[in-house]
This record gives structure tokens, sequence and C-alpha cells, in this order.
């Protein structure tokens, strides 16, 4: 049975490097009639539209199309995704990931059998710390694991991501308790704090890059990350007027997040605001 798993996070460029593939086909298409390079709901919207028509290459007569994080697909991508539902029931099985089910429009909900998880159990989640510890060699004692698994706030891909940043912070030392915290709490300002700069001295590109680096290797979801440029805007070297208006532009983006779709897209839109302001 052909499986294809995809995550509604997933950057173009990493749909480049590492689903090529899907890439080079929505590509080839978007180039019969325009000129540039295909944007990232264009290719989302490729592999919904060509995927299902693909034959099966085993016994089984239908693909599987696994969505991480769907509940991050913005509406666009959602309403390309149900008219693909609508017309590949035969060709298709999809299976939809996701931790806000009120994020998933009704007509996509409608068609799906809905299936509720409960958190892993403090056990099971430390043994699957230890696993990866063990395969990685990782030097860390059972006070640093507990409290990963604590600060992962029960959200497995959170407290690997976790795991990973403090192994490679503390990369050769043993890891403690002491050190998680150290990690999630002033490296996590201090990359934000780089993040906020970067935006206002006009450098987007690489202030969303810093971004991404929070949610993906760093697994915070947007309000964490709000709580941090909070703090950090607090510290910033300007007159408490710009402060003033940098909380109330702040507050209109964390309400979007609520309302929205994907957070990465409303806080690159904040830092973006911050850069055509003038501080000066």
């Amino acid at each position: 049975m052909n499986v294809e798993e995809i995550n509604a996070n997933d950057s173009k460029d990493y749909l480049m490097k590492f689903k090529r593939k899907w890439y080079d086909l929505a590509e080839q298409e978007y180039k019969r009639k325009n000129s540039g390079t295909p944007g990232l709901n264009y290719i989302f919207k490729s592999i919904f539209r060509n995927y299902p028509m693909m034959r099966s290459l085993s016994e089984v007569p239908f693909r599987v199309l696994i969505i991480k994080d769907a509940d991050n697909l913005t509406m666009n991508i959602q309403q390309a995704l149900r008219r693909t539902l609508e017309k590949s029931t035969r060709t298709c099985r999809f299976c939809l990931v996701c931790e806000n089910l009120s994020k998933i429009i009704d007509p996509i909900r409608s068609r799906f059998v809905i299936l509720h998880f409960n958190p892993l159990s403090k056990e099971n989640a430390a043994a699957i710390l230890r696993y990866i510890v063990s395969a990685e060699k990782i030097a860390i004692n059972d006070a640093a694991l507990s409290s990963i698994i604590y600060l992962g706030q029960n959200n497995m891909i959170r407290s690997i991501n976790l795991l990973q940043a403090v192994s490679s912070v503390y990369e050769g030392q043993e890891v403690d308790a002491d050190s998680v915290h150290k990690v999630t709490k002033q490296y996590i300002d201090f990359k934000v704090k780089e993040t906020i700069a970067l935006a206002l001295s006009k450098e987007f590109t690489a202030a969303r890059d810093k971004l991404r680096e929070l949610f993906v290797k760093y697994g915070l979801i947007g309000n964490q990350i709000t709580d941090h440029m909070r703090q950090a805007i607090i510290k910033l070297p300007i007159p408490e007027e710009w402060k003033i208006h940098l909380f109330d532009l702040l507050g209109e983006y964390e309400l979007r997040i609520q309302q929205g779709a994907n957070e990465e897209i409303h806080l690159s839109a904040f830092l973006a605001q911050l850069g055509i302001l003038n501080l000066n």
C-alpha cells in the first residue's frame, strides 16, 4: 500500500529539499501558465490534486495521504482539500492529524471519522525519550528527563524537540534539570530577542528563519513565542510610547492566531510589520 506523509508546517524550502518530486511536479504545472516558481499554497494544492490520481502499486486499491498538523492548513488550502475529498473517495484515503479540531472547516470534518487520543502517560513518554537518549548516546539524568516531559506539556513532539535543543546546547556534557530549565528560559529568550532585533533592523528573511527555528527546532507554539516576545519588547531600549504601540500590534496578531489557521504566518506578518516601523 502506498503511503505519503506531509506536514502543514512544511516550508517551501523543506519541500524543495525533502519532497523534491512533489515540488518538481508543481513547478511543471505552474510554468505551463505562469513564470517564476510556485508558491507554498500551489505546491500543497498540486499534491492534493495529483497524489490521489496515481495508481496504487500494491494489492490494496487505494493510496493513503497523511497530513500532520492539519489544523495549520490555511483556509484556502483546506478548501482545495475539500474538493479533493469529494473526487477521490475510491482512489485515496486521508488521515488528518491535528491538535485543534475547531480549526478544521466543517465540510472536511463531516467527511472523517474523528478519533480522540489521550496524551501519553509520563511513564510511556519517559520510555520513548530514553530510547532516543540511548540511540543518540546523550548523557542526561532522570531529573532532566522529568523536566523535559513537564515542560513539553504532554506533547511528545514538543518534548522530543526540547530534548534535541538541550542536547545540542550541552553537547558532550551531562544534562541535568537545571540545564533544561536554563535552555527553555534564557536560551529561548535570547533567540526571541534576536528574532525581534533582526525584524526591527529590516532583515525580514533572517528574522523569519529564526522564527521557524523556534517552531521546528525548539517545538514552541504560538502563544509561547508571543509570551517571550512580550518580555523582549519590555527590555527594548526604545521610548515607552513605542513599547505601547508594539504591545498593541502584538495583541492584534495574537487575536489573529486565535482566530486564524497558521501561527507561523501570523507571527511572520508581525515581524514584517516591525520591519516597516521607524523607531528613530
